[in-house]
This record gives C-alpha cells, structure tokens and sequence, in this order.
C-alpha cells in the first residue's frame, strides 16, 4: 500500500528570490526490510527510506532540497511538480 504526502520546499534562486515548490512523496512499506520507502516522482532518482512513514517524508525532504541544490550547482533547470 503506498500513501502520498505534499512536501513545500523553500527554493532561493541566486539568493534573489525564495520560490515556493510542492513535491509529491510517495511513501510505501516494504515489507522484506522493514522499511518506508519515500520516492519523488518529479525528481528521477530520488529516494529515500525511514523506520517509519514519518522519518520518511522527513528524510525524503532533505533529500529533495539536496537535488535541487545539486541541480542549482551544475546550472540545471529545477523540475515543476505537475499538478
């Protein structure tokens, strides 16, 4: 079973303007590891895991500031969550 959650980031271009993004997380169990996994579908790659649905979002959050960061670093565009 998965769940999703919306997580706003706080995104600062060149440190002119904060933009604010939503992400949507998906969060679902995996059984075998006993684990949360938390994976960004705007974002390819990005995924995370947490003991529970909560550290997940809350590592799945960082790890989405992280790859905006890197992208921001290598002068690429930031990808829009579809609505």
């Amino acid at each position: 079973m998965a769940a999703s959650s919306l997580s706003k980031i706080e995104i600062s271009e060149n440190d002119k303007m904060i933009v604010p993004k939503k992400y949507r997380i998906i969060i679902e169990r995996d059984p075998e590891e006993g684990v949360y996994i938390a994976s960004v579908p705007s974002l390819p790659g990005c995924h995370t895991f947490g003991k529970n649905a909560k550290e997940a979002v809350l590592m799945a959050e960082e790890a989405i500031e992280v790859y905006i960061e890197t992208l921001r670093d290598l002068g690429k565009g930031i990808p829009i969550e579809d609505a």
